[in-house]
């Protein structure tokens, strides 16, 4: 997002009224969410700016934006990269400049997606069934196909019709738009799994954290919900049953089965695509590492997704040191000694984030996989065990 010399002329109040209402959809939805507005991804756009406006000062004057960012101030002029930025503009309206972060990054600092618009060209038409998990960047809304990794652009309008909102799982007919290869979404098929025409919007409050005593069997083991699970294998996944027969067994709980992999084999390839009802986010032997990236990025934004819809949800990690080593040829720099990098460690961390469970039943459990030959790897024994269940 730029502003203009004008706005930038503009009283501090009346500057701070035009930020806001320049923001797109989703970052208004994460602003309202700081904001203590209930319900965000429920709300229209227009009564989202509206919302936030009233609330302003209420926020401004009690303090609460400033403990949460940990005293960080400033106000960016040009882009809004993070939801702390544009706290900080809406709220801390006395200052004008961004301290540069130091230190280890920060997920949300890895993850801003680059601003992209759609270019539109007279090519011939060309229509294409695909799926993705949305993703929300300034200038535009759009997703990575899950197979083909063909970017899909979302017109704005659909997103208001639908209420769309980060990592939403779309099914749309697409039509190609220019030479680079890149399409835009005709038609809504599907909104997570459900035909639009009988979507509905949830947007659930969750209840306490607890530690959840539920348990589902995986072969001879148990599997504790909520929580992480660490299994080890001697050869490759497809080569036993457990899990297959562990992803029926969710499926007929009720639980939705995520699978991430990264560099997987063909085998396991073929396993995963033959399973009915599991969601799969992988890249296979010899994929290009930075569509590896885009993968564990929309798997853990579609499974944060489905938690706030109340799903119930089982993310399956194919082999968590190859996601580290697939992910390390994105960012590893030559002269660190560290065995991964920090970049790669900050995205795991964020994985295994997410098996909690809370008051109600509702939970994400990870089943988290890795070879006999990596046990001495040093993510898995200073990070992995250290927070999971061995099974």
């Amino acid at each position: 997002m730029t502003l203009t010399n004008e706005d930038i002329t503009m009283s501090n109040e009346k500057l701070t009224d035009v930020l806001v209402r320049k923001l797109g959809i989703y970052e208004l939805r994460a602003l309202a969410r700081e904001m203590g507005v209930p319900s965000p991804t429920t709300k229209r756009r227009n009564e989202l700016v509206e919302l936030i406006l009233e609330n302003k000062e209420k926020v401004k004057n009690s303090g609460i934006a400033n403990a949460a960012l940990g005293g960080k101030k400033g106000r960016p002029f040009k882009k809004l990269g993070t939801i702390d930025e544009i706290m900080d503009a809406v709220i801390n309206e006395d200052d004008q400049k961004i301290e540069a972060p130091v230190g280890r990054p920060t997920y949300e600092k890895l993850i801003c997606f680059a601003q992209e618009m759609p270019q539109f060209e007279h090519v011939a038409k060309e229509f294409r069934i695909l799926t993705g998990v949305l993703r929300m960047a300034n200038l535009s809304t759009y997703f990575i196909d899950n197979k083909f990794g063909i970017k899909v652009f979302i017109p704005e309008e659909k997103i208001e019709e639908f209420n769309l909102s980060k990592g939403d799982f779309i099914k749309a007919r697409c039509v190609k738009i220019n030479n680079l290869g890149h399409f835009m979404a005709d038609k809504l098929m599907e909104i997570n799994f459900i035909d639009v025409d009988k979507y509905v919007v949830k947007s659930l409050q969750k209840n306490r954290p607890i530690i959840s005593r539920e348990k589902f069997p995986f072969g001879n083991a148990m599997i504790c919900c909520g929580r992480r699970n660490v299994v080890e294998y001697s050869t490759d996944i497809f080569e036993d049953e457990n899990f297959e027969d562990f992803a029926k067994d969710c499926q007929s709980r009720g639980v939705r089965v995520v699978v991430a992999g990264l560099n997987i084999s063909f085998e396991n390839d073929i396993m995963y695509d033959n399973l009915e009802g599991i969601t799969t986010f992988t890249t296979v032997y010899g994929s290009d590492a930075s569509l590896g990236v885009a993968r564990v990025v929309d798997a853990i934004a579609f499974c944060e997704k489905m938690n706030d819809r109340g799903e119930k949800t089982l993310l399956f990690i194919n082999d968590m040191v190859e996601v580290l080593r697939t992910l390390d040829k994105n960012y590893f720099n030559p002269d660190n000694n560290e065995s991964h990098a920090p970049e790669s460690v900050v995205i795991a961390q964020k994985i295994l984030s997410l098996g909690r469970a809370y008051e109600g039943g509702l939970w994400t459990t990870l089943l988290v996989a890795y070879r006999d030959v990596d046990k001495n790897n040093d993510f898995l024994n200073n990070e992995l065990f250290k927070v999971s269940v061995k099974i």
